[in-house]
């Protein structure tokens, strides 16, 4: 789902500046907002930690490692997540 989430993501992030340089000057604003916080959105996988994971998830195309790496970092279990969808 991740690597899915993040083909469309760029896919997204294309249209819009696309739409940027053929909207007016209020809606280019808009799109712009909306495009700097699609840049700036990080994702990551969260996870509970398991055995063989590394192997597992290599079968789908994810290195868990760096999710892993990021949850471990940054404590994204124990954190508050925010998540805004639409």
């Amino acid at each position: 789902m991740y690597n899915y989430v993040q083909e469309y993501w760029k896919e997204e992030i294309k249209k819009l500046k696309a739409k940027i340089k053929k909207a007016t000057q209020q809606e280019a604003q808009e799109l712009e907002r909306r495009l700097k916080w699609m840049q700036e959105t990080e994702m990551a996988v969260v996870i509970s930690q398991e055995q063989n994971e590394i192997q597992t998830f290599k079968k789908w195309d994810l290195d868990i490692k760096y999710h892993r790496a990021k949850m471990e970092k940054r404590e994204l279990d124990k954190g508050n997540l925010h998540f805004h969808l639409g």
